[in-house]
């Protein structure tokens, strides 16, 4: 399936103009989006790009979302897409026990032609106690510019229905229904 979306601003002087355009496809493997904006010419270019796939495979699912862009952090503006951020979350099942692992990548501003590094990474783990109810533990750990893990944020928490927690790894809410 292929989609496209259009953005435009007013210029306070009762003309629209168009500030962006979302264009990309839909595939069940994943999804391919390509943000187009006006470039310093006024003629629409594509400024970012983003790739997710995702894969499952007995009890685990992958998704993997790389974001390309020509807003390096570190860097002046140049040509051309650079990967700036690489998100991928493993999601898995067994035994009742569940885990997702959420790790983020991104640029060393400090030298933006390195490797990507991993900037954040968020563990959550519930698992059945035994008893008719379940633990869960939140963890984000972020990395300093040295790679060293510090840990951000841990959030511990215990339900009599292991079936309704749900962790939202891409914030530090937690939400319980």
């Amino acid at each position: 399936m292929q989609f496209s979306k259009s953005t435009q601003l007013s210029d306070g002087a009762g003309h629209w103009n168009l500030s962006e355009v979302r264009q990309g496809t839909i595939k069940p493997e994943g999804k391919e989006e390509n943000i187009l904006r006006p470039d310093a010419d006024g003629k629409l270019a594509v400024m970012e790009r983003t790739v997710s796939q995702q894969s499952s495979a007995a009890g685990e699912t992958r998704a993997i979302n790389e974001t390309y862009s020509t807003n390096v952090p570190g860097q002046a503006g140049n040509e051309g897409l650079h990967l700036v951020q690489r998100e991928s979350t493993v999601q898995r099942s067994t035994g009742g026990r569940e885990s997702t692992v959420r790790q983020v990548e991104g640029p060393n501003p400090g030298n933006p032609g390195d490797a990507l590094r991993v900037t954040q990474q968020a563990i959550d783990i519930v698992r059945p106690d035994g008893r008719g109810s379940a633990e869960q533990k939140s963890t984000v750990v972020t990395f300093g510019p040295d790679g060293q893990g510090h840990t951000a944020f841990v959030d511990i928490g215990k339900t009599s229905d292991p079936g309704v927690v749900r962790v939202d790894t891409q914030s530090s809410a937690k939400t319980k229904k």
